[in-house]
Order: C-alpha cells, then structure tokens, then sequence
C-alpha cells in the first residue's frame, strides 16, 4: 500500500523531473491533451493563464504545473483513502 508520508525526496524529485518533462512536451506538441488531464485534476482555464502570466518560459510553467498536479494527485489519494478507512 502506498504510504504517502513515506515517498523519500529522491523519489519525489524523481517523479517531479518526469512529470515536468511529460508536461512541457504536452505543451509542445499537444495543449489540448494538456488542457484535459489539468481538467481532470481540477486545474480550470482561468487558473492556467494566472501561471501562464507569471511563469512566461515554458520550462518554468511546466516545472509549476508537475508540483500542482502531483500534489493534488496525492490529495486525492490521500482523500480517498480516508472515506475507505
């Protein structure tokens, strides 16, 4: 079972770096992709262009949106896994 206070800095760093990486290729070659799986983490529109507003390289909004969208990730885990309980 995934232990959520337990992911070591290595690891989270880890999947930071490719979250980041899969992100900013989406970007690249495919925003509307993007602008779904955002969707289905619960990053709307008008939150996107206030991070589009401050980070203007692409690099910098993709390393932004890899730590929201892993955070909210483990929220919802973490969320759900209450109610199981």
């Amino acid at each position: 079972m995934l232990d959520l206070e337990k992911i070591n800095q290595l690891e989270h760093s880890a999947i930071l770096r490719e979250l980041s990486q899969k992100v900013f290729d989406l970007m690249q070659k495919n925003p509307e992709k993007l602008y779904y799986h955002l969707y289905r983490v619960d990053i709307d529109d008008h939150y996107l262009d206030l991070m589009k507003q401050k980070y203007k390289k692409s690099e910098e909004l993709a390393d932004q949106l890899a730590i929201i969208i892993l955070d909210r990730t483990l929220k919802k885990i973490e969320t759900q896994r209450k109610f199981k309980d």
